[in-house]
């Protein structure tokens, strides 16, 4: 079990499903990187992972090490509409991954809807 894994609270459920992401802040790239598309791989009740090809390595540079926020809009397999705001937690370097040609974002959610975070709930309980 890696550093990561240790530190989650909550259990991670495999989903796959599109995701829509753009950067909230630093405004400097709020233009410059908006209406990304992205695979969610995991969810959970207090944030997910998703994949993406969409940045290349250039404009992944530009975002590490920067404390960045993201509006994020996915369907859950129910058909259920997500749409909330999320912190980045970590980067997922494909440079440093063989396994997949994609990078990623570890996120964990800031603010959702009482009614949003219920059927996210609902949902993880039960597909488990």
């Amino acid at each position: 079990m890696n550093l990561i894994d240790e530190r989650r609270v909550h259990f991670r459920l495999p989903v796959i499903s599109q995701i829509k992401f753009s950067f909230l802040q630093p405004y400097s790239l709020k233009k410059t990187l908006k209406n990304n598309k992205g695979i969610l791989k995991n969810l959970s009740v207090d944030g997910l992972f998703f994949e993406t090809k969409t940045l290349k390595k250039k404009k992944l540079d530009l975002l590490k090490n920067k404390k960045l926020f993201f509006s994020l809009e996915f369907t859950l397999p129910s058909s259920e509409k997500i749409s909330t705001t999320a912190e980045l937690r970590w980067i997922k370097d494909n440079t440093e991954y063989i396994e997949t040609n994609k990078n990623g974002f570890g996120l964990k959610f800031l603010t959702m809807s009482v009614y949003t975070s219920k059927i996210l709930e609902k949902y993880i309980k039960t597909a488990i």
